[in-house]
Parts: C-alpha cells; structure tokens; sequence
C-alpha cells in the first residue's frame, strides 16, 4: 500500500550485453503505473498512468594500465650482440563502466646508452575492452614509432554499424611490444600511458 504523497524509487539495471545500441544513451521511456485508490469512504477505484521519462548515465571512469617484462635476452652471436625485449601492456577502464570509442596509448621506448631500439613490433593479444575483438585484425597501421621523441602510439578503434559498438565487460586489451636493440642491455626504463574516448549521452 502506498500513501497519498509517497515517492516511489524504481529501479533499472542496464543492458549487459556485448553489443550495445548507443540510442539507448538517449531515450525515453514510458512507464506504465497500474493500481488502486480508495477513497475515505472505501471506494475503490482504479488508476492508470504512463509517464515518459528520459534516461541519463553519469558515471566517473578510472582507467588502468600496466607494463611487465615478458622476454629479457641479452644475446652474443658470433661477433654480432644485442637485446631483444618484450613488454605487455595491459589497459582498460574499471568494470569497463562505458563502451570505449578509442584507447590511445602512448609509450616512451626503453634507451641504452642513449641509443633507442632499431626496430619495434607491436601485437595485440586482445582488444576486447575497446573493440570487443581478439587482436587478429590488429596490425602495423594500429601503430607509429617515433624515432625522435622515442614514443610508440598505439590506436584502437570501437566503430559503429549501424548505431551499435561493442561493450564486453571485466576484460582488458593487451598489447605485446618487442624491442631489438644492437647491444647488449642489462637493465632497462619504460613508461606508458593511456586514454580512452568513452560512447556517453
């Protein structure tokens, strides 16, 4: 039983699938209210009512990203020496709370004695936080080395077909960067950042 005056709180839980239709960010909705009034004398009556309402997401995003040494292998051969290093690089926005529209991530290459590597490859293992795919379309145009400023950006795209992107949850991208220098290195410094555009209202 309601009382005359009373606030009614209804709530709504959002659409959980891997594919999301990006009106549903800007939409209105009717809601149907069905029920029984009695008067002070014990008349009943019934009501019915639609009220429209319009729906709006606030959310605050925290974006993570973390870098770890996968291969670390100093090598000699013959007369020729060198390093090849391979770093992951795992990034995503916590409970991945909004389908993602673009993750830039941008990465200063590890130097030795101020020399940069002289090649760099970048693969993805996964990009099912951004693009809800497993990294096999990824490729060298996802990706430019810097020479100059010794920077790596990397660029993944959520595109949309008609009005709908992907949005998987409790997932990351990850990216594998393989490093070949022309000498030997014994220890090493790499930093990484990211950004990500959000699909919002």
């Amino acid at each position: 039983m309601v009382e005359h005056g009373a606030i009614l709180e209804i709530p709504i839980t959002s659409i959980k699938d891997d594919i999301f239709d990006l009106s549903n960010f800007n939409k209105i909705n009717n809601v149907k209210l069905i029920g029984s009034y009695i008067s002070d004398v014990g008349k009943e009556i019934d009501i019915e009512k639609t009220i429209q309402t319009r729906l709006e997401w606030t959310k605050e995003i925290t974006a993570h990203i973390n870098q770890e040494t996968k291969t670390f292998i100093p090598y000699t051969v013959a007369e020729e020496q060198g390093t090849i290093l391979q770093t992951v690089v795992t990034v995503g926005i916590e409970n991945n709370a909004l389908p993602i529209k673009q993750t830039n991530i941008k990465v200063k290459v590890p130097e030795i004695n101020e020399t940069k590597p002289e090649e760099v490859i970048v693969t993805s293992n996964s990009c099912k936080a951004t693009n809800g795919k497993n990294g096999q379309e990824f490729s060298s145009e996802n990706y430019t080395y810097d020479v100059a400023t010794g920077t790596i950006n990397i660029i993944v795209e959520n595109n949309e077909q008609e009005n709908k992107v992907a949005w998987l949850k409790n997932t990351s991208d990850e990216y594998v960067i393989t490093y070949k220098f022309a000498e030997k290195m014994r220890k090493y410094n790499s930093r990484a950042n990211s950004r990500s555009n959000y699909y919002s209202i």
